[in-house]
């Protein structure tokens, strides 16, 4: 019998030739440690985009132990700089192959003051990151889902600009679920060097 693909199989086969996989849910749900797996397996130049603080840029630097001249990290602490390191980001020698934002709608404020600047912000960050996509790069952005709500802030905008997403959940103990809807869902737990795969089904 055929062995069922991994979410990482799939993800690796879809990044081929570029794409912005998009990896969503709530706090604890594995979205730094799958992202940061899924940018070390793939190989080549990263540049970590940290919108979450310090603990994230430990993990990263725990997955990357043994291969941290591949890793550049940036920290960001506002959805302006956030645009800005994104426009920065050209052709060169230092330009990623793998470009990972965590999250990209941590920033993003739309009921606050401006908040129809900032909607037009958050859609052009992902705008161009789904152009860096389709140029034949890879992105790999996360989205938080609140204790509040059951789907991420701005999400009509995230889910048009991406070409895969991936739910993630964690279950009681130390297992999450990664699924992407009608393709795969995979059980997972996470370790020091990224994340290992317990089971995986067909939808």
């Amino acid at each position: 019998m055929e062995e069922q693909e991994t979410i990482e199989d799939l993800v690796l086969g879809h990044c081929r030739y570029g794409c912005h996989v998009l990896l969503v849910g709530p706090a604890s749900s594995g979205k730094t440690s799958l992202s940061l797996h899924l940018a070390h397996v793939m190989g080549g130049r990263i540049l970590y985009v940290n919108t979450e603080g310090s603990p994230n840029d430990e993990r990263a630097l725990q997955v990357f132990s043994g291969d941290l001249e591949r890793l550049r990290i940036a920290n960001v602490f506002s959805q302006e700089e956030l645009l800005d390191t994104i426009l920065r980001i050209g052709g060169g020698s230092s330009l990623p192959e793998t470009l990972v934002i965590d999250s990209v709608n941590s920033l993003y404020r739309p009921y606050a003051w401006g908040g129809e600047l900032a909607q037009d912000e958050f859609m052009l960050i992902n705008a161009l990151l789904l152009q860096i996509a389709r140029e034949g790069g890879r992105v790999l952005s996360t989205a938080q889902v609140s204790l509040e709500e059951d789907r991420p802030a701005g999400a009509p905008i995230l889910y048009r600009y991406n070409t895969l997403a991936i739910s993630l959940v964690r279950l009681p103990g130390v297992l999450r679920r990664a699924s992407v809807p009608g393709r795969a869902s995979c059980l997972f737990e996470i370790g020091g060097g990224g994340v290992y795969w317990r089971d995986c089904w067909k939808g």
